[in-house]
């Protein structure tokens, strides 16, 4: 029994781990376009 809890656990913890890494991802992806688009404006104008 004790096994099964920590297995579920687990697997309720998946999905926001999964969310987590999902954001940071995309929040480094926005960061760095970011970034670029204000240091070269001019390339794009």
């Amino acid at each position: 029994m004790a096994l099964d809890k920590r297995i579920w656990m687990h697997f309720d913890l998946l999905p926001f781990v999964f969310i987590i890494t999902l954001l940071v991802v995309s929040f480094l992806l926005i960061f760095e376009s970011s970034t670029v688009l204000s240091l070269k404006p001019v390339s794009y104008s």
